[in-house]
């Protein structure tokens, strides 16, 4: 069984469990969109086992939330946990590379000249941007930039941002979600081969001819994110088609965005009467506005060639480089990519260790880390 989470496909495993084929589709549909989720493949493609599992066996604390404020409340409080504590913040200082004596990075200079020096330096960005766009004055070991150019980021996807005048009302077998705010989050994914249909298309360079759209209203939960009148809405859709041709982003972009909206209103009549305002994101945007190789936010594809002790590549998975004094902590790192601060955490103390600095206790038993690490429990609610 484990070769097969490992190796084998998110339908692989889900048949061990659910046998008969053409029974239990929706809820086969719906284990598959979390296997698909940032591997660049189908429900019935090899590797997405692993990419199960790795979503299905955090236990109960996998489940959809979110803070208080939206996911902007947590940067808030992470900003005050630095700032108290002594630390400061530079907004909009873009870096443009690393500083080095040698081997040993020394600081950062920032694309307004401005240097900045440092006994560490400890990068979230992904590991292309880091070591090729970063340090590309620097010598790395060859076989190390080889196996960082073979990260894999080509991760099509699509968001579009919504403000609504009222809630959709479901319809039919769906009506159920209108009772009790469960239509808050909302995806009828009808079965695997839905996704796979998507995915297929989406190998093709076409946009989906009936893509899967998963559905958050945020504001039903949580009303300070709609500032007007209304509700704030967002459609996540995977398999926008990642290589475009030239010239066709925006047609393809607004031809996908009009289907996933339609996939709402299917179910929902009145939804698309009710979009007051609209802004439709592609993973594109993303790869220019933040620098992100691909716009992947895995930062590198969750695939088991890209995973464990392989994250971001075989060898470097300890959160040092092969620079001195200067760290991985993002979502490249192990274990990957989701809000868990575990990147971090983990590089956190890789760093202190090298600085000869004594972690005391646990984060469960030491105060100090309390305060520093677990900040969101006064800052940011979670709802």
């Amino acid at each position: 069984m484990m070769h097969t989470i490992y190796y084998g496909s998110a339908m692989d495993v889900l048949r061990k469990f659910f046998p008969k084929k053409g029974e239990m589709n929706t809820i086969l549909g719906s284990f598959s969109a979390s296997a698909i989720d940032g591997t660049h493949g189908g429900p019935y493609s090899p590797g997405t086992g692993l990419s199960l599992a790795y979503h299905y066996t955090m236990g109960d604390i996998y489940d959809f939330r979110t803070f208080r404020g939206g996911i902007g409340a947590l940067s808030d409080a992470l900003v005050s946990s630095l700032t108290d504590n002594g630390g400061e913040i530079r907004y909009k200082s873009t870096v443009k590379r690393f500083l080095t004596v040698g081997n040993k990075v020394t600081g950062v200079e920032l694309r307004n000249g401005e240097k900045i020096y440092a006994k560490v330096v400890v990068s979230s960005l992904d590991a292309q941007t880091t070591f090729v766009k970063m340090a590309k004055e620097v010598l790395l070991p060859s076989d190390f930039t080889r196996k960082v150019n073979e990260i894999k980021y080509q991760n099509g996807y699509l968001q579009i941002h919504l403000t609504l005048s009222e809630l959709p009302e479901f319809k039919d077998h769906l009506a159920f979600a209108n009772d009790n705010n469960i239509r808050w989050l909302m995806a009828y994914i009808r079965s695997p081969e839905h996704l796979q249909q998507c995915w297929e298309e989406y190998q093709r360079g076409e946009v989906p001819s009936d893509p899967v759209s998963y559905c958050v209203i945020s504001s039903l939960m949580d009303p300070t994110l709609a500032t007007g009148p209304g509700y704030t809405c967002t459609i996540f859709s995977h398999y926008f088609p990642y290589n475009i041709p030239n010239g066709k982003h925006n047609e393809y972009r607004d031809i996908m965005a009009d289907r996933c909206i339609e996939q709402i209103a299917k179910y929902a009549p009145k939804f698309r009467d009710s979009i007051m305002n609209k802004a439709v994101l592609t993973h594109k945007y993303f790869e220019s506005k933040f620098g992100i190789t691909g716009g992947d936010f895995t930062h590198g594809l969750i695939q088991p060639s890209q995973w464990w002790d392989k994250r971001p590549v075989k060898g470097w998975s300890n959160y040092r480089t092969p620079l001195d004094n200067l760290y991985m902590c993002g979502s490249s790192s192990h274990p990957g990519p989701g809000v868990t601060c575990i990147p971090g955490y983990n590089a956190a103390n890789e760093v202190l260790k090298d600085l000869g600095i004594k972690v005391t206790a646990p984060i469960s038993t030491n105060d100090k880390a309390k305060k520093s690490i677990f900040f969101w429990r006064n800052k940011a609610k979670v709802v």
